[in-house]
């Protein structure tokens, strides 16, 4: 079997009233790209192409026409590149430590309820520990209190 037909998944459903079937055929993005690649790098034909796979031909020219048109409908809807899925992969990294350490400073100082003043004192023993700005932030107290 060609490594092409390999690939290729069937769905047959039976025609409402006549009791023929009607093949939907669903190809993997795998295939569709072997396909493309025959076509332009390797110089097939579509005839070629089609007998090779089993592929129809006009499948195939739809196929080639897209790629060189630069058009990717294998691509899903939300799909994001590389580069976009680690800036966002470093920006939640960052997010997490922050969460983290507003975490651990509402752990080591319960004052959340008291008055200003103990909040600042609580702020003055965890000083070498955590930012003043995020020790204010978790307090609720201005920055220039401090």
């Amino acid at each position: 079997m060609h490594a092409l037909s390999q690939h290729r998944r069937r769905a047959e459903k039976t025609a409402p009233g006549t009791g023929q079937y009607r093949k939907n055929r669903l190809y993997t993005p795998e295939l569709r790209e072997e396909a493309v690649k025959l076509v332009l790098a390797q110089g097939l034909t579509l005839e070629d192409t089609a007998a090779r796979s089993t592929i129809p031909k006009g499948t195939s020219a739809n196929w080639v026409s897209a790629a060189k048109l630069g058009i990717t409908p294998s691509a899903a809807p939300r799909s994001c590149t590389v580069p976009e899925l680690e800036a966002e992969n470093a920006k939640l990294r960052k997010e997490l430590a922050e969460a983290r350490i507003e975490r651990d400073i509402v752990k080591g100082g319960s004052v959340l309820c008291a008055g200003v003043a103990a909040k600042y004192a609580v702020m003055r023993a965890m000083i070498l520990e955590y930012p003043i700005t995020v020790m204010c932030q978790v307090f609720r107290v201005s920055r220039s209190g401090h």
